[in-house]
């Protein structure tokens, strides 16, 4: 496809400080824009799907967790994580950029979390323990997409002195470090 739409979209993926998005976001951006009058967020999803400049990831909690951890078990079910998430193809150059992206996303959640956990008044002793709870899983997540970010970027450093060369922007990385969706 390549239309207004199409066009918005890639402008929006390429403006934003993150890599991906999630397509909820998108499409709200989208109707910003008076862009989404003959769509839902569905049918954007089933566009994006269709065209190869866009991946689209499942939920990031299925790259960062294993089954049986407890925090990945909540964070699931809080959904802070869920998807389906959008990348612009031509933005991942490797898995280091995208997990440095994903540390950066962890931050300003666990920074909001924080901000609302200071402003918890004495009478909801259950929201701040929930927000509490959420920071300690927010701090473990942070820790494990580091040390992601510092194995992505020895096999960056490995594959330069391998190739002689990063990916340049615009060029496929072979392996995604994520689970796309189904086309």
């Amino acid at each position: 496809m390549d239309d207004l739409i199409t066009r918005q979209l890639e402008q929006l993926l390429r403006e934003s400080k993150n890599i991906f998005l999630p397509v909820g976001e998108l499409y709200e951006r989208l109707a910003a824009r008076g862009m989404s009058a003959w769509m839902d967020e569905s049918l954007l999803l089933q566009l994006l799907l269709e065209d190869d400049r866009f991946i689209v990831l499942d939920g990031l909690e299925e790259a960062l967790f294993s089954e049986d951890a407890p925090f990945s078990r909540r964070l699931r079910e809080l959904g802070l994580l869920r998807g389906p998430w959008v990348v612009l193809s031509e933005r991942i150059v490797s898995p280091s950029v995208v997990m440095a992206d994903l540390l950066h996303y962890l931050r300003e959640l666990n920074a909001a979390l924080e901000s609302a956990w200071q402003r918890m008044t004495e009478e909801e002793p259950e929201v701040a323990q929930d927000i509490l709870n959420l920071l300690m899983m927010g701090d473990m997540l942070e820790r494990q997409v580091k040390q992601a970010l510092r194995d992505a970027v020895i096999q960056d450093m490995e594959n330069l002195l391998e190739n002689g060369g990063l990916a340049e922007e615009g060029d496929e990385h072979p392996s995604s470090p994520l689970p796309s969706m189904p086309r």
